[in-house]
């Protein structure tokens, strides 16, 4: 089985794109009653966005802690060369949080919240996963 898919069958990806695909499914459900009320929907939208924005925060603080870290030893350039990298990274919306950053915001612009920004993110982050 590949790497990627067996993350996305597991129980907690299971449980992820769930959460993700009916935060979803609420949030095009409140575009389009907000599309048919004059805007009411956008106001009900922020509570499926809350939810997934403290679910996903609950869930991506809490993933890896019970893997063992790496004894890894590094030389002087190794070490030059990390911190030039990481700075770069720093820089962009790159890593776990990044994707999240980006996922919540999508969800709390209005309208745009009707794109399957949560299953996105979920997807990602298992294909991703170590």
């Amino acid at each position: 089985m590949a790497k990627g898919f067996s993350n996305l069958v597991s129980p907690q990806g299971m449980a992820m794109i769930g959460v993700a695909l009916f935060l979803d499914a609420f949030g095009i459900i409140c575009t389009l009653i907000g599309l048919l009320s004059a805007g009411a929907g956008e106001v009900l939208s922020f509570i499926p966005d809350g939810i997934g924005i403290l679910f996903f925060a609950v869930l991506l603080s809490f993933r890896g802690q019970g893997k063992p870290k790496e004894v890894v030893v590094e030389t002087k350039e190794k070490i030059k060369m990390r911190k030039k990298v990481m700075g770069t990274i720093r820089k962009g919306l790159r890593g776990h949080w990044g994707k999240f950053g980006l996922a919540a915001l999508g969800e709390l612009a209005p309208f745009l919240g009707a794109l399957p920004f949560w299953t996105i993110f979920a997807i990602s982050e298992l294909k991703n996963e170590d």
